[in-house]
């Protein structure tokens, strides 16, 4: 027969923890970033399949674009990181790809501030994860 320290120790380890915020973002940026490489399958700035990240128009920093699908494109690490220092061609890139209206509505989504509860970002979570198992 158990003893009552050892049911109490089965019984935490049964429990099936629910995941940090951190834990909940990492995941996000992780499942958002597989989604986008494989859509993208090579840099959009340069066409380099090396090395490939995911590159966030808008800083990541705003959570209101940080895992929005249009925010984020493939760009290879060296593209990814001349962006941090000059924007230009991404930022043409994008305008001329997707139009002026869709960039300055991006930019209108990034400026808002937004807060998503550990459900929401659970919500979204599952959403990327149905998204990113429907991609070829």
């Amino acid at each position: 027969m158990a003893t009552t320290k050892q049911t109490k120790q089965q019984n935490k380890q049964n429990k099936r923890k629910k995941p940090t915020r951190k834990q909940l973002v990492k995941k996000l940026d992780t499942i958002v970033s597989l989604i986008v490489r494989k859509r993208d399958k090579k840099c959009v700035i340069c066409g380099s399949t090396e090395r490939l990240t995911n590159g966030h128009l808008f800083s990541r920093i705003a959570y209101s674009t940080r895992w929005d699908l249009q925010n984020c494109n493939t760009q290879c690490w060296s593209c990814n990181f001349r962006h941090e220092f000059d924007p230009y061609l991404y930022q043409e890139w994008y305008k001329n790809t997707f139009g002026s209206v869709s960039y300055h509505e991006l930019h209108r989504r990034f400026a808002q501030a937004r807060k998503f509860s550990d459900i929401e970002l659970g919500a979204l979570l599952l959403e990327m994860e149905i998204i990113l198992g429907n991609l070829p």
